[in-house]
């Protein structure tokens, strides 16, 4: 037992200090800079979080080092680095910048970033199935640098309902969810009672950290926090009891006095920080403990913050969406089709993020906003309405188990917040559930093999080519001579290894709706059974460890195919299938087989499939071999179903959260017509004793958990992100 305690906390101060950064991306600005006094030059914002500079008109690259402008280069790792050689003679003016809108501009870049775990708890659910997110915005100014705008400007910014002139961040939401996600002020007693907005003054200058976050970041929450808290119970919101109040229970996002660092980049005024979701060291108020955190810059050089930027990250914060741009820099991910890419910064009045695109279909499934329509059969008409009208999308299957590769379908119009859009039509989706996102996941950092693509109608792969961040002919639209998808059309509706999918959308007809005609790949498809709704967010085991997991059989598909099994390692396991489990024990196995896996989603067929018709539950039993560490997957981060467990002195026991694992289930016993996909190389996860160092980057660390140590203490564990 001493030893199990010894190693838990060996563990965790290893990964006390290890916290994980979601940035935002740079705002795409061109603005007239003062180089010296009444000299001005037109120059945009470029580079990354980690590095900012200007680009000249004439393509001069400058950086300001000690308030003067210097030339620069860019280095190898994509930094730049001054040459010493003055832009202009004379010191910089600090005076505002002029922003001139310019939406032609390729994109910048944002660092990478991953997203701590934290076990999430429910919002609050009404009667009539609306969630209820309770919101605590505190107002954060300094000795040197008040707050511009003021708390009743805060409270339209998020809050404002559908009477106001100005889109709010709740409304964004309320649009995006169709009415069913529902952002509210908390209970608290600063200034205007219950507004949501707590004003807190801190007795320091501001830390002017920009991107480079660390302990003056952490250190900030945390006094932010402490100030708060005699205007605010935040015991209250504890839905579950638990002693933490995760984000979903309470969602904490502070405005920061002074400038947005992602607004201009290094053209930004100062003092300013750069917007980011991410967490400190737990601090315990009132009894409960909290650790998650959206922060922003209250101002975009000469306006309040725009709401693009702060829908963006607060989708970090409650529901953990990953970003669906390049984060390597290779290509422009999705563009401006969605937030949670370019779309953030989108406007139609020339303030950059004043009309946030709307999620993109995948990322609204994610968040729980809507429920595709599976498309079966073998061949159909369909319509589908806007986007930002109805809850309406198509989901075409490549794999036949619902787990994997498909084709989403939505109509995009320009109308709502979608009116700044590219353009307007049937915009399609390429998915691969694989690539994965949050730990162990490339997301959209693979230009040939993304999370989710945009299959550009035009087939020019502008955004793949770094060549514009979407335009208008990207959708399929009858207006612009794009009527069909499919096995000879360009893009060509193949897998991502190239085989033909058997899809073709047909006759696309654009007008109130969208119409056209699909013929699909399988009359039925079938289903994976798993309780993983988190994804896959750490590793779990040692050599020889167990896991077992129970699922009922649905009766709609009644024959096993195989199982889907997550593995950070390679590894060989033993899968068996039972039908009894009782007092810790399984007995009456169905099948028993032996594989070789490799790190990441593994699809393992039984020779032939399973009559489950006779059974209610069956068990999956996994063993894996003895030099096998860290082989199992799991979910810490959704929903504990209790379905899941781990072997302990020769006894099953609840684990404490979920294993990735999925039985494939159908209601036909032949096999189906497919080839299991190939998957992206894994990157390799090693523990690192040093957490995050800069704006970006994220905590670079794997937990191990001891099945032991769940075992024998109840000790709540913070699983980090890689």
């Amino acid at each position: 037992m001493f030893s199990y305690l010894r190693t838990l906390l060996l563990f965790t101060g290893l990964f006390a200090s290890s916290f994980a950064i979601a940035t935002t991306m740079m705002a795409i600005t061109e603005f007239e800079l003062e180089i010296s006094e009444g000299e001005f030059i037109t120059v945009r914002s470029a580079g990354n979080a980690q590095s900012q500079w200007l680009e000249t008109a004439n393509g001069d690259i400058i950086v300001k080092r000690s308030g003067t402008w210097y030339l620069a280069e860019i280095n190898s790792q994509n930094q730049a680095l001054s040459t010493g050689i003055p832009y202009r003679e004379g010191e910089v003016v600090p005076a505002e910048i002029v922003f001139i809108p310019d939406l032609s501009l390729s994109a910048a870049l944002d660092a990478l970033e991953s997203t701590s775990v934290v076990s999430q708890s429910v919002a609050i659910s009404s009667s009539d199935g609306v969630t209820q997110q309770p919101i605590l915005v505190l107002r954060v100014s300094f000795l040197d640098q008040d707050s511009r705008y003021s708390s009743e400007e805060i409270h339209e910014l998020i809050f404002a309902d559908e009477s106001s002139s100005s889109l709010s961040v709740a409304q964004y939401y309320r649009d995006n969810s169709y009415q069913k996600f529902d952002i509210q002020p908390v209970s608290e007693t600063s200034g205007t009672v219950s507004d949501g907005v707590v004003d807190v003054a801190l007795s320091y200058n501001h830390p002017n950290f920009g991107s480079s976050y660390g302990s003056s970041t952490s250190q900030l929450v945390s006094d932010a926090l402490v100030s708060a808290n005699s205007y605010i119970n935040f015991s209250a919101y504890d839905t579950n009891s638990d002693g933490s109040l995760s984000s979903r229970e309470l969602g904490v996002v502070l405005i920061i006095a002074g400038y947005e660092n992602a607004y201009g980049g290094a053209g930004a005024s100062e003092p300013r920080i750069w917007a980011h979701k991410s967490s400190i060291s737990p601090i315990t108020l009132d009894g409960v403990s909290l650790s998650a955190y959206a922060m922003f810059g209250e101002q975009h050089q000469s306006h309040l913050a725009t709401i693009g930027i702060i829908s963006h990250e607060m989708a970090h914060l409650l529901f953990s969406l990953p970003d669906l741009y390049d984060r390597q820099g290779d290509s422009n991910g999705i563009g401006r089709w969605g937030l949670m890419g370019l779309g953030s910064w989108n406007s139609t009045n020339g303030v950059s993020g004043s009309s946030p695109a709307h999620l993109l279909a995948w990322s609204k499934v994610e968040a729980g906003f809507i429920n595709p329509r599976d498309v079966e059969g073998d061949a159909i008409d369909f319509s589908l309405k806007s986007a930002t009208s109805d809850n309406d999308a198509l989901r075409v299957w490549l794999d036949p188990f619902r787990h994997g590769e498909h084709f989403l379908l939505e109509y995009r119009a320009l109308e709502g917040s979608d009116k700044a859009l590219p353009g307007e039509g049937l915009l399609i989706s390429h998915v691969d559930d694989w690539v994965g996102y949050g730990t162990a996941g490339l997301q959209n950092d693979v230009v040939e093999h993304k999370l989710v693509d945009i299959e550009e109608a035009d087939g020019q792969d502008d955004m793949d080519l770094l060549e514009n961040r979407g335009d208008r002919e990207d959708v399929y639209n009858d207006a612009y001579g794009q009527d069909y998808f499919g096995s000879s059309s360009l893009p060509a509706s193949v897998d991502y290894q190239g085989n033909s999918s058997g899809v073709e959308v047909a006759q696309i007809r654009v007008g109130d709706e969208v119409t056209g005609n699909l013929s699909l790949p399988y009359e039925q498809l079938g289903d994976n059974l798993g309780y993983d709704d988190g994804g896959v967010r750490a590793a779990w085991g040692s050599g020889g460890s167990v896991s077992l997991v129970e699922y009922s059989v649905p009766s709609d598909s009644r024959f096993a195919h195989g199982i889907d099994f997550y593995s950070y390692r390679n590894a060989v396991i033993s899968t068996s299938l039972y039908a009894s489990f009782t007092g810790g024990s399984v007995s009456n196995a169905l099948h028993v087989s032996s594989s070789t896996i490799t790190p990441g989603w593994n699809r393992i067929e039984f020779s032939s499939s399973l009559d489950l018709s006779s059974y209610s539950k069956v068990y999956l039993e996994i063993t894996a071999s003895a030099d096998s560490l860290r082989a199992f997957g799991i979910d810490n981060m959704g929903d504990v179903s209790g379905n899941s467990y781990i072997k302990l002195n020769g006894s099953f026991q609840s684990a404490g959260f979920d294993f990735n694992q999925r039985l494939l289930v159908a209601n036909q016993e032949g096999g189906f017509n497919y080839q299991i996909p190939d998957k992206l190389s894994f990157q390799e996860i090693e523990v690192s004793e040093s957490g995050s160092s800069g704006g970006g980057g994220g905590s670079f660390g794997l937990f191990l958990i001891l099945a032991a140590m769940l075992a024998s203490c109840r000790i709540k564990l913070r699983v980090y992100a890689v």
